[in-house]
């Protein structure tokens, strides 16, 4: 099954490396430790591919560069090492569509060939020292908005989801520049505040504090790497799995070093969902249940899968009750039955697939209640039940605010009639994916 694995926020000074640093590397003692940790925590993984985006790779336009070549290679000789080289494999493929993916939603991008960075070549050092052998492509910044970069994040995630390959992500970028006196940039105050509002907020995995940073805190802490960062918020989802490994300033430069792994419990079933209407749109057959499932996805259970493109709704098909042997068995199921088979949409071409966003909402047993006072559209959703026709709703839908318009709309999507009497029914959804 494909798998976005999850990613990391690691520093990039040269100083870090040996060869650079000549003894000094060791006054950032903390941070050494933790990228070795993160390192090797990513190389166990086993990605296929990194996505490596670098606050300092070059970009001869205003607009995201991406390096697409098969063979990647840089060096420290602007820091007087020439002999500190790297050469990677590239993952041509992805790169090409990353370009187009975000072309399609709106990123001024653009293909590049590019000698490899300082900000890609120090955590790359780390990640070689560990083991790790998978392809790579790298990302600059261009003159985006902020909030373009978690956006990207976003789209690299379905993309990855859509696909075949083990994906990890890598964040290159330091913090403040202006942490303490002796800081090459000079010290501000904002420097030590920008740095503990940041890192608690990746600690909670909190891209919306970071999207609402003020700007005069940024500018004056003279910040390098808030925009990977959100790339990388963007690109683990909701609700990853966080781990701080260290902070500290040696040199009056932030530097922070952060794991975030892919949630499982919350992207399993997106996963199964994309993998299913993947393979189904290419072979023509049903992805086979994983032989290894959690107890929970081998109980029977009700699952709706939807589709959003644009925001708007694309396919929606559920059961309001277990029809498979497993819950795992029910979403493959009705992931292709959304794709394919809603009376209302077209089938879903297997091109779109990287422009479409997907949700799993897991039933719980429906519960019959006595009136509508019990219930509440935000929390529960409702079955209405008329003799033998039923008409559901999810809760928690945009425009659906008040018990009357969701009773409405179950009716009608029942054919029952708006004043008739109805049998009353609400129950919970645990929700995955946007």
């Amino acid at each position: 099954m494909t798998m976005f694995l999850g990613g990391a926020l690691l520093p990039h000074p040269p100083i870090l490396l040996p060869a650079i640093g000549q003894g000094r590397e060791k006054e950032a003692a903390a941070t050494l430790q933790a990228c070795g940790e993160a390192a090797r925590e990513i190389a166990s993984w086993e990605p296929d591919v990194l996505v490596l985006i670098s606050p300092h790779a070059p970009s001869k336009a205003r607009a995201v560069a991406v390096n697409a070549s098969e063979s990647l290679k840089g060096s420290l000789r602007a820091f007087g090492f020439p002999q500190e080289e790297q050469c990677w494999n590239g993952a041509s493929e992805l790169a090409k569509s990353l370009v187009t993916a975000w072309g399609r939603g709106g990123i001024s991008c653009q293909e590049q060939e590019q000698e490899l960075d300082h900000g890609a070549l120090v955590p790359l050092y780390f990640l070689a020292q560990a083991g790790c052998k998978a392809k790579v492509v790298t990302v600059s910044f261009g003159a985006l908005a902020q909030r373009q970069y978690y956006e990207m994040g976003q789209m690299l995630r379905r993309l990855i989801l859509a696909g075949t390959q083990r994906v990890a992500v890598i964040a290159s970028g330091d913090l403040s520049h202006r942490v303490t006196r002796n800081a090459p940039a000079g010290y501000h105050p904002a420097g030590e505040q920008f740095d503990k509002q940041v890192v608690a907020a990746l600690g909670q995995g909190d891209a919306e504090t970071l999207l609402h940073l003020p700007w005069e805190l940024q500018e004056e802490a003279g910040e390098c790497g808030l925009r990977s960062i959100l790339f990388l918020l963007g690109a683990c989802g909701s609700e990853p799995l966080v781990r701080h490994l260290s902070y500290e300033a040696p040199f009056g430069v932030g530097y922070a070093v952060t794991l975030l792994r892919e949630n499982q419990q919350m992207a399993f079933p997106v996963e199964l969902a994309w993998s299913s209407i993947r393979h189904y749109l290419q072979q023509r057959t049903l992805w086979p249940v994983p032989s290894e499932l959690a107890e929970e996805w081998k109980r029977p259970g009700a699952a709706f899968v939807s589709l959003k493109k644009e925001g708007m709704l694309r396919g929606c098909i559920g059961t309001f009750a277990p029809t498979q042997p497993s819950l795992a068995a029910e979403i493959i199921r009705n992931a292709v039955l959304a794709a394919t088979e809603d009376p209302r949409f077209e089938p879903v071409r297997e091109e779109e697939l990287q422009t479409l966003q997907l949700s799993v909402d897991v039933l719980s047993e429906p519960e019959k209640v006595a009136s509508e006072t019990q219930l509440d559209p935000k929390e529960y959703g409702v079955i209405v039940q008329q003799g033998p026709r039923r008409g559901l709703l999810l809760p928690d839908l945009e425009g659906v605010d008040t018990v009357e318009e969701q009773l409405r709309i179950a009716k009608r999507k029942a054919g029952i009639a708006e004043t008739a009497a109805v049998e009353l029914f609400r129950f919970r959804v645990c929700r995955y994916g946007v």
